[in-house]
């Protein structure tokens, strides 16, 4: 159960998440780091000169 009372089940529906999702939001206040996405080719990168 929420620290303010509703089931989680409440709280998915409400919020439109997963089940992991609010765990993990329960588990702490501040959300874990996105991890940083190596940089890709462009699709014109054979045109550039």
């Amino acid at each position: 159960m929420c620290p303010d009372g509703l089931p989680i089940q409440a709280v998915m529906r409400k919020r439109g998440v997963s089940h992991p999702t609010v765990g993990q939001a329960l588990e702490t206040a501040w959300p874990k780091p996105r991890k940083k996405m190596a940089p890709r080719a462009s699709l014109l990168d054979p045109f550039s000169r």
